[in-house]
């Protein structure tokens, strides 16, 4: 009975779901570290303040400006009911990326055994760009746990077929889309493997095309058809909604050409888990290595359910890379947050090329390998990446303002980021954007028109003016600075500086804090700052108890 009970416990151990539950634990460690240390962004900015709103002004924002990620938006203003912090608000995203592990190593046991399953897990648990997402308060964690979801529920369709799991795929892969458009992308891919997959097993039998397994095409086709009737609502916000969203991209290149141009390099380096060049190199060696087992899967499958669970994975890893690459030469696509939808297929399949290496002496230097560069990708993560100090900017204007200051934003979009941190009472006052504080929905004419900021600040009366800019174009900047400068006299420039940019855009990182004071105010100053050093010499040589102030 002892020696049953001891290799239960051994088997236990050993097998792959130990490895998973530790790869688990290991995501919701990382997710958590330093959760609330860094300030929020432009971004996560725009997130807080549309989930602060009241539901009405919200789901009219959504309704007309803002579809795209409607589904966390609703989500996150339901969790903010627990608190505001950073920490509790980037905390819905934790719960998503912890919550993809055991999804990717369910996939990854389903196509290629418990070892993949466990290389998966911990491969996803470990990467520091999925991990830089798990802790933002943007929906893409939340959106890798959905296309994975959709995937696992597609091939649980396959293998066994009901309604209920084809009505679960259709719901989740809505869900997916609900919070971001690029899912379709995914989607496109589950079409892609099901048509190349049923041509295939009906090449010389035109009748079998329409069967894959024991599941009809025609099932599949109506869950689509739910799917499409689901997301009714998100076609006529998006077809509603302003252009111009991400008018900011430019065309990808190949190889990294500058650090504001997205390349199809850059976007493999960071999806590796931004751990530089010789990690892209291990885990394409991985990738490749996983592909080639499931091509010698494909061509040896007896049913097309086999040709399914060996195809799907490597078109939803390809299939969105390369078609937002090539579309971007006609309308710029390509971005590599966009693109988290294939990192979770990329945990997959390196998974399985660790699970699948020959010989196992690769594996058993490739996987520390990838630990160390991992470790070091995440030290740089947590102690050197520093976002945009949106938070720091509100405390220095708000502790050195005084009653009557005026306050402009270049570009006025930045304002909401900054309004974020902003508590009562609200000194300085607005000046461009003009509307009171609380008002800005972020995507008023105002606030998204960059073209009247001589005229505004030419109308400024205030006696002094904080000049608050971050994400600007040259032009912009040079513009409010000129105007600025014809009026007032710059007191102080103070620069709080981002480790690198946020986006891959034209823009300098940061934010920039200027101080100005009109000229006969910085005059009166001067003489009242003479006449107190004159009366305090004159104190000092009459023995004098009075002295004048001149303020």
């Amino acid at each position: 009975m002892r020696s049953s009970l001891r290799r239960s416990a051994l088997t236990l151990l050993t097998s792959d779901r130990v490895g998973v539950l530790i790869a688990t634990a290991t995501a919701a460690v990382l997710g958590l570290l330093y959760l609330g240390d860094k300030s929020y962004w432009l971004d996560e900015g725009y997130t807080v303040a549309f989930t602060s709103m009241p539901w009405g002004r919200l789901f009219g924002l959504i309704a007309h400006s803002e579809p795209n990620m409607s589904l966390y938006y609703v989500a996150l203003k339901v969790w903010m009911s627990l608190g505001h912090s950073e920490a509790n608000v980037r905390s819905l995203s934790v719960i998503g990326f912890v919550s993809t592990v055991p999804v990717l190593a369910a996939i990854a046991r389903r196509t290629s055994g418990g070892a993949a399953a466990v290389g998966a897990a911990g491969f996803f648990a470990t990467n520091a760009f999925a991990i830089r997402y798990a802790q933002e308060a943007r929906a893409y964690a939340l959106l890798m746990l959905a296309v994975s979801g959709s995937a696992l529920l597609l091939l649980r369709a396959i293998e066994r077929p009901s309604r209920e799991r084809l009505v679960a795929y259709a719901i989740v892969s809505a869900t997916a889309v609900y919070l971001h458009v690029f899912a379709l992308l995914v989607i496109g891919a589950h079409v892609a493997t099901i048509v190349g997959v049923a041509i295939a097993s009906g090449a010389h039998r035109p009748r079998a095309i329409v069967q894959i397994g024991d599941l009809a095409v025609a099932r599949l086709i109506g869950a689509w058809a739910g799917m499409g009737v689901l997301l009714l609502p998100l076609a006529a916000f998006m077809h509603g909604a302003p252009g111009g969203r991400i008018s900011w991209l430019p065309r990808p290149t190949i190889l990294p050409s500058d650090a504001r141009t997205p390349s199809l390099v850059g976007v493999l380096e960071d999806h590796a888990g931004n751990g530089g060049y010789v990690l892209l190199a291990i885990v394409l060696a991985f990738a490749a290595i996983g592909l080639v087992d499931a091509w010698r899967a494909w061509r040896g499958a007896t049913s097309a359910s086999q040709r399914l669970a060996s195809a799907l994975v490597p078109t939803w890893l390809i299939l969105p890379v390369v078609a937002t690459f090539v579309l971007s030469f006609v309308k710029p696509l390509f971005h590599p947050r966009f693109l988290l939808i294939t990192v979770p297929a990329l945990a997959v399949l390196v998974g399985r090329g660790i699970a699948s290496a020959r010989p196992r002496a690769a594996a058993a230097v490739g996987v520390p390998a990838t630990i160390v560069l991992a470790v070091f990708a995440l030290a740089r993560w947590y102690g050197g990446f520093r976002n945009e100090d949106w938070r720091g900017a509100a405390s220095l204007v708000v502790s050195s303002a005084r009653p009557g200051d005026a306050i402009a934003f270049v570009p006025p979009r930045i304002r909401l980021p900054f309004e974020v941190y902003l508590d009562k009472p609200r000194t300085p006052l607005p000046a461009y954007p003009s509307t009171p504080w609380g008002s800005v929905d972020a995507l008023t004419p105002q606030n998204a028109d960059t073209t009247g900021i001589a005229a505004a600040l030419s109308e400024v009366r205030a006696s002094r003016v904080w000049l608050v800019m971050s994400h600007y174009e040259p032009a912009e900047r040079a513009t409010a600075i000129g105007t600025l400068d014809a009026r007032y006299t710059l007191v102080s420039t103070t620069v709080l500086p981002a480790e690198q940019p946020i986006t891959r855009r034209r823009f300098e990182p940061g934010i920039e804090i200027r101080l100005y004071e009109r000229a006969e105010r910085r005059a009166f100053a001067a003489t009242a700052r003479h006449g107190r050093e004159a009366a305090r010499g004159a104190q000092e040589s009459t023995g004098s108890v009075y002295l004048h102030r001149l303020e």
